[in-house]
């Protein structure tokens, strides 16, 4: 018979427009992530925006990752997602090109702030509209899990100047620059804060006690295994908990 199949069922093929669609998407994704490691100006707003794109690439890996279409989707539905959410990356690219080369001035950029704040705000809003319209569309077969959404996050607020390095050691995420500071990642313990008077952290290492270095599945051996960290001043320490 025609059509296709799969595992028995039958299953309609991925219409040619969607699937050029979906592949544009992930090209402007990658594209723009591309070029915000270059941008001048607005680099916070740009790398925060570039990261919202890339969590569009779940719904659309998805989809493109498979001849058929997703099971139990309105194909015509899909499609006119995959459009909105491409208007809405094609716009997202544009506003970086846009905000991330302007070479103003201090007082110029202070002028212009409350209008840059409100394009890339515009941008995001959409953009997780767009994203959660398709990926309630795409992945709403409850016959596999969800995909974790890789850009949720919890802010901790620190202690010193600007994060230069982080290892993860188990279950603890160590972080330096002018301070080194452990926190527990599932929140057993309260975060822990040592001051550095040997110099600014440069680099962080996890490594064994019998001075290999720790392989994957060692991390959960949490007594064989300390932290070694590279200071400013040239020299190197060595940490447990």
């Amino acid at each position: 018979g025609g059509g296709g199949s799969r595992g028995g069922a039958s299953a309609m093929l991925l219409g040619k427009e969607v699937k050029v669609d979906a592949d544009a998407c992930l090209q402007l994704i990658e594209t723009t992530n591309n070029f915000v490691q270059s941008v001048t100006s607005s680099r916070d707003k740009c790398f925060s925006l570039s990261q919202r794109m890339r969590r569009a690439k779940i719904p659309l890996e998805r989809i493109v990752s498979s001849p058929y279409c997703p099971p139990n989707v309105n194909e015509t539905s899909l499609r006119h997602a995959i459009m909105d959410l491409r208007d809405c990356l094609e716009n997202c690219s544009e506003t970086t090109r846009k905000h991330g080369r302007r070479y103003l001035g201090r007082v110029v950029q202070w002028a212009f702030a409350a209008s840059i704040k409100g394009d890339f705000g515009g941008c995001e809003e959409e953009l997780v509209r767009c994203t959660s319209a398709l990926e309630e569309i795409a992945c709403k077969d409850t016959s596999s899990p969800q995909e974790p959404d890789l850009w949720s996050r919890r802010v901790l607020k620190g202690k010193g100047s600007k994060i230069r390095c982080i290892s993860l050691v188990g279950r603890q995420l160590w972080y330096a620059s002018k301070v080194l500071g452990v926190i527990d990642v599932d929140g057993a313990n309260s975060p822990q804060v040592k001051e550095m008077t040997g110099g600014v952290i440069k680099c962080m290492l996890q490594i064994g006690r019998d001075g290999s270095m720790m392989s994957a599945a060692g991390v959960r051996e949490l007594a064989t295994s300390e932290v070694w960290t590279g200071h400013g001043d040239g020299k190197i320490a060595v940490w447990s908990l």
